[in-house]
């Protein structure tokens, strides 16, 4: 070989492999980019530089003649295509559906030789890459430049179908968040819906326990209280699950008193085992210190939901709470705590669906015993977003055990233990009925409630507890009293026509002085967020209804303490 032609083949080599180079850069681009106008963008500029022509454009096909221009590279000395401009390609779209891999033309008005390039998304013919040269009219595209072109425009496909997936995969998730959104807004508002004439129903039930009835009497408003008190279980089991489901539930991680803490449980549940004289026993290991780190609610709830299936399916006998340390390392335990019983128990093919949600693991123990068939699911979601795990053991007709294992940081800092902190025995708490409460505080009271019912309930209690008591319908109506008049509390509905609860509640607190009232919010509204927004209104209080006689006195007093303490700062400071 001459060596003029060897320099002629080394030149040609060079600028293929620099050609090669390029191609890999930007199929390496176009691989690691997830945003479509960027890489289409990136590809009509480094086509242009590598065929060193004067444009390069993509269109995306609309029908088979006409296409939509979408992104270009184009000289400084030819104007731009105008966004979105149709361009006739026909031929193009037959011959690419023909199966040709290109299309090489030379436009006679243009004075321009042009190759055409498919872009395939699949198998779905989807736009076209288009070359333009207007320098060299009568160009030839080399073999080379051609299989350049074919290799972008197969990642071009690539990179469009991905893209497309993309787009798909962020509307379905839209549209989950959305139905979300959705549910957990029907929900807020069927728990409204149910609650409000739920807290007429046990209110007014409740309030009629006291009067004087004869023993069938007294039978049938315990009747109507158990019914409402199952009904309202049902509701906040369904509530709890999907907020569970919906990832709404965070953990309040606060120091909590282990042994306090069981034995608070135990007296909580111990009427309940006595009404079927069952023994309740807690059993704590010794070698567990007794403060540590944890959301003492939601571990609450876990064992209140175990302890009460316990009393529920066990006639005889007694149920047991045991809590031991299984492993501990620089302060974190590894603590299992078991419920044992010695019921009906449950057969081994039933065993693996028992925290499946809404399943009960025998038709006939449904309708004997009841449920809605989310309390253990409930409890294995909670387990679980504590990073734990939860398991049964039972032998069918002599009991069962469930346990769940969780991990909980010890308090390094060890706190004297009070009077207050020593668990009391087990013992059944009575309410005190309405006459015998002490009235000497002679409170104002305002309620602010729209229904009805629940206005007639509200006063009605607060009445027996011997209280002067205002009635308004809506936040406005209140406003309307508070300046005409001082109040020392006000129960604060939150879902009202007019102005709500949370609007009359902000407007009062601008008017924040020393007789500012106590304002409890006294809401159907239970769903994640509502306290703490009821709270940055400047709200003091928040009760959920159903409202039962003794939880009104509960506030009640509870407000009178605050108020109390409040008076005493004050002559302090004086």
């Amino acid at each position: 070989m001459s060596p003029k032609l060897l320099i002629i083949e080394q030149a040609n080599l060079k600028k293929k492999l620099t050609q090669e180079r390029l191609v890999l850069s930007i199929v390496e681009q176009i691989r690691h980019s997830l945003e479509i106008t960027e890489t289409l963008s990136s590809v009509a500029a480094d086509m242009r530089s590598i065929f060193a022509c004067d444009r390069v454009a993509i269109f995306q096909f609309i029908d088979q003649n006409f296409a939509s221009f979408i992104i270009e590279s184009v000289g400084q000395d030819y104007d731009p295509i105008i966004n979105g401009a149709l361009q006739s390609f026909s031929v193009e779209n037959k011959a690419f559906r023909s199966g040709l891999s290109h299309l090489a033309l030379k436009e006679h008005e243009d004075s321009c030789s042009r190759l055409s390039m498919p872009i395939f998304e699949g198998d779905r013919l989807w736009g076209t890459l288009v070359a333009f040269d207007y320098q060299q009219p009568s160009r030839i595209w080399k073999e080379s430049e051609i299989a350049i072109a074919t290799a972008v425009c197969l990642q071009v496909g690539i990179s469009v179908k991905q893209n497309i997936l993309l787009n798909e995969l962020k509307h379905s998730k839209e549209k989950a968040e959305a139905a979300n959104v959705a549910k957990s807004e029907f929900l807020s508002m069927m728990s409204h819906e149910i609650r409000t004439p739920m807290n007429a129903v046990i209110g007014i039930s409740d309030l009629l326990s006291f009067t004087e009835l004869n023993q069938e009497q007294e039978e049938y408003v315990q009747m109507i209280l158990n019914g409402g008190r199952t009904l309202l279980n049902v509701i906040n089991d369904i509530l709890d699950f999907s907020r569970i489901e919906a990832n709404h539930i965070e953990l309040n991680i606060k120091t909590f008193g282990l042994r306090n803490f069981i034995e608070s449980t135990v007296n909580l549940l111990s009427p309940q085992a006595s009404q079927k004289n069952l023994g309740l026993f807690p059993i704590i290991d010794p070698l567990l210190p007794d403060l540590f780190w944890g959301d003492r609610n939601r571990i609450e709830q876990i064992l209140i939901n175990l302890v009460g299936n316990a009393i529920k399916f066990t006639e005889s006998g007694e149920i047991r709470i045991i809590v031991e340390m299984l492993d501990q390392n620089e302060g974190n335990y590894t603590i299992k705590f078991s419920v044992s019983d010695t019921g009906i128990g449950i057969e081994p093919k039933n065993q693996n669906k028992l925290f499946n949600p809404f399943i009960q693991v025998d038709s006939s123990n449904t309708r004997r015993y009841g449920g809605s068939g989310l309390g253990l699911a409930i409890c294995k979601r909670l387990v679980e977003k504590m990073n734990g795990n939860i398991s049964v053991r039972s032998q069918f007709g002599k009991g069962s055990t469930f346990s769940f294992v969780i991990q909980l940081k010890e308090e390094q800092e060890q706190r004297p233990v009070t009077p207050q902190a020593v668990a009391e025995p087990p013992q059944v708490t009575s309410i005190v009925p309405p006459q015998a409460i002490d009235a000497e505080a002679n409170l104002q009271v305002l309620v602010v409630e729209d229904n009805p019912l629940n206005r007639i309930a509200a006063l009605k209690s607060l009445d027996k507890m011997g209280y002067s008591v205002t009635l308004a319908e809506d936040g406005l109506e209140a406003i309307s009293h508070l300046k005409r008049q001082r109040f020392d509390l006000v129960f604060m509905d939150l879902h009202m026509p007019k102005l709500d609860g949370i609007g009359a509640t902000r407007l009062i607190r601008q008017e924040a002085s020393d007789d500012s009232p106590y304002i409890i919010a006294m809401t159907a509204d239970i769903t994640e967020g509502v306290r703490q927004e009821c709270i940055d209104a400047g709200m003091n209080d928040y009760i959920s209804k159903p409202v039962t006689f003794k939880e009104l006195d509960s506030a009640v007093k509870r407000a009178l303490k605050s108020m109390d303490s409040k008076s005493t700062l004050k002559s302090i400071d004086l």
